[in-house]
């Protein structure tokens, strides 16, 4: 018990290790559209099963996209959530352009 908990911690602070530098390699080759978004958004196999949140909150970038896809203004939610920085919002929308320009789909011959 003791061995596959020490395993799954590894493996843990290798996803976290990993995280971390994908994160610094996409703002290496400037995804972040001029906003440093790995300093505010983080990923940490501990808070929210490790989606990616914005840094010193719960709030997932999953879910901030999620709102302002729905329509909901800015400042809607600025005043919703105290603790989120308008900088915060476009390190959001920053690291989804940065999943946009990285994802590849591939067709699957019918």
């Amino acid at each position: 018990m003791a061995d596959e908990k020490r395993k799954q911690d590894a493996e843990q602070r290798q996803q976290v290790v990993t995280a971390q530098a994908n994160l610094v390699w996409a703002s290496s080759k400037g995804y972040h559209l001029g906003m440093a978004w790995s300093e505010r958004i983080t990923v940490d196999p501990h808070i929210l099963a490790g989606k990616p949140v914005i840094r010193g909150t719960r709030l997932s970038v999953e879910f901030v996209l999620s709102l302002l896809a729905a329509g909901q203004p800015e400042e809607q939610l600025l005043r919703n959530y105290p603790g989120v920085a308008r900088e915060d919002i476009l390190a959001c929308l920053s690291y989804a352009s940065y999943l946009a320009h990285e994802y590849k789909a591939y067709p699957i011959p019918a």
